[in-house]
């Protein structure tokens, strides 16, 4: 079977404070399915969206371990906050 996105052990730990903010995450989500990630602020939400784009993004931050699969998607990812050379577009 092919899947959308299928995630295999993510686990993400904090580089300043070494604090585990998820361990070995399995996700798989094939078409037409639906997810919502909730938590309290500075859990790590916005770190897990960011991984799922591009894992290039978090690593000043977070250290990462776990396998990402990306079928044939186009992902696309809109920050919380728009750069200030965006805002104008």
């Amino acid at each position: 079977m092919i899947y959308m996105m299928q995630i295999n052990g993510l686990t993400i730990t904090h580089k300043k404070d070494l604090r585990t903010i998820l361990e070995k995450f399995d996700l798989v989500l094939n078409a037409g399915d639906k997810a919502v990630i909730i938590g309290e602020e500075g859990n790590g939400k916005s770190t897990l969206v960011k991984w799922i784009y591009d894992p290039d993004m978090v690593e000043d931050y977070v250290e990462c371990e776990g396998k990402r699969i990306i079928g044939n998607e186009i992902l696309g990812y809109l920050p919380q906050e728009l750069p200030q050379n965006d805002k104008s577009k």
